[in-house]
């Protein structure tokens, strides 16, 4: 009687330890603003799109069965759509889909913006009025400059 108790205990420990250890084997995913979609999207090869991360978890034979962490290095993540999530890509419970922002130690923070960065060439026109050529196509409602927002064009229409 003695020994199948000890026998039962040792189990039921053995057990325990064994789910904390497959606890501990998860799937770790980087993400950085200077990386690349074709990368592993490691720690020293991390991947540069939301969406690309998104759609590989989505392919992962872990997805629902182990905690998968998706790290954001600091930077500005400029999303040309938004990025689509459904209850899937949440992963399980058990099993949960993370993404958290790493610390930076210059104290940058991770910032995810539906802006769009562009490369213009700006020219004097008069009495301190600057203009650029845009891309075609183009539509904004704001324009920032150097992280300060800037009032838009109104003439000739400015009514």
């Amino acid at each position: 009687m003695k020994s199948r108790r000890r026998l039962y205990t040792t189990l039921c420990l053995a057990s325990l330890c064994l789910g904390q250890a497959a606890n501990l084997h998860a799937l770790e995913l980087y993400v950085s603003p200077t990386g690349k979609d074709t990368a592993a999207g490691s720690k020293d090869a991390p991947f540069l799109t939301l969406n690309h991360t998104r759609d590989q978890i989505r392919k992962s034979p872990a997805l629902g069965k182990e905690p998968i962490t998706v790290n954001l290095a600091a930077g500005t993540y400029y999303l040309p759509e938004a990025l689509r999530l459904t209850a899937a890509d949440s992963g399980t419970a058990d099993a949960p889909v993370t993404y958290q922002g790493i610390a930076s130690d210059d104290g940058n923070d991770v910032i995810l913006s539906g802006a769009r960065p562009l490369e213009l060439s700006w020219k004097a026109y008069r009495n301190g009025i600057y203009q650029a050529t845009t891309p075609a196509g183009l539509s904004i409602n704001q324009l920032y400059v150097n992280g300060e927002l800037e009032h838009m064009a109104r003439f000739p229409n400015y009514d």
